[in-house]
């Protein structure tokens, strides 16, 4: 460890030296005093996030949602970066309702299809998308006698 020492000239001549300690402008010199301020936040940051994730879970498993259809469902909001909030989950459980879903159902669907959150109309959608589809040969009309079209 290198100091900057300083003699003080005004000191009397028989005096055997006395040095005044000052603390170095760059931090590479003293790597003991300096810590750089980057390596506690992450730490912090860290041990925060892992908080939102946990209490994400705490609060749709109190919901009553299984905690294993619970931990699925965090893993997947986990994966688009999206902590699951009082907000977001109130918004699932309304639009379960619509849907006519219970939460825990809601739940199982995102986690199921990745879904990091839950649309009533999505739903809905995707039946009118099914019957919507082209008529089979068996809704062609058929000519019945006197050439007279019939359903």
């Amino acid at each position: 460890m290198l100091t900057n020492l300083q003699i003080l000239n005004d000191e009397p001549s028989d005096f055997e030296g006395y040095f005044k300690e000052e603390p170095s402008i760059e931090p590479s010199i003293e790597p003991s005093i300096y810590t750089p301020p980057s390596i506690e936040p992450k730490k912090q940051t860290g041990e925060k996030k892992q908080g939102v994730w946990a209490e994400g879970l705490a609060l749709i498993t109190d919901k009553g949602v299984n905690e294993q259809v619970a931990k699925d469902f965090i893993a997947v909001r986990k994966s688009h970066k999206a902590p699951l909030t009082m907000t977001a989950l109130g918004r699932i459980e309304r639009e379960a309702g619509k849907a006519g879903l219970t939460l825990e159902q809601a739940v199982c669907l995102c986690a199921e299809k990745g879904w990091r959150g839950f649309e009533a109309e999505w739903l809905t959608n995707s039946t009118q998308s099914m019957h919507s589809s082209k008529p089979s040969i068996k809704d062609v009309p058929k000519h019945t006698a006197g050439g007279v079209l019939s359903w």
